[in-house]
């Protein structure tokens, strides 16, 4: 199977961006450079990188519930805007129980989607 490569998100200033994606998401530094950041967030990387300009990238991410409630409880007590949240449900069907989609300060789309275990699906 090949690798999966890390999104990599513009952002035009890096010290902004690290506040908002370490402080107010919960993202983990990995690594810093001068114009690039490496970030870990619940098991998945993701990379930023200074370049001035317009931005307007996607990257979703695919969380157990667990995590994005905590992500969610983080975004709002971070008064952070989020487009679309939805309330988790339960289903005997699988797919994602819970989703989110904001914006980063750069105009990046962020997507979390939370999926719970078939183990923890319940029926309707």
């Amino acid at each position: 199977m090949p690798a999966l490569q890390t999104p990599v998100l513009l952002v035009d200033n890096l010290d902004a961006a690290r506040g908002f994606y370490v402080h107010a998401l919960g993202c983990r530094v990995v690594e810093t450079t001068p114009d690039s950041l490496a970030l870990e967030f619940h098991g998945h990387a993701l990379a930023l990188r200074t370049v001035p300009g317009e931005h307007s990238h996607e990257a979703a991410f695919l969380l157990g519930v667990d995590d994005w409630c905590t992500a969610s409880e983080r975004l709002r007590e971070h008064a952070i805007d989020v487009e679309i949240e939805t309330a988790r449900r339960f289903s005997a069907t699988p797919g994602d129980q819970c989703a989110l989609r904001l914006h980063d300060p750069d105009g990046n789309a962020l997507a979390l989607l939370g999926f719970a275990p078939e183990a923890d699906q319940l029926a309707a």
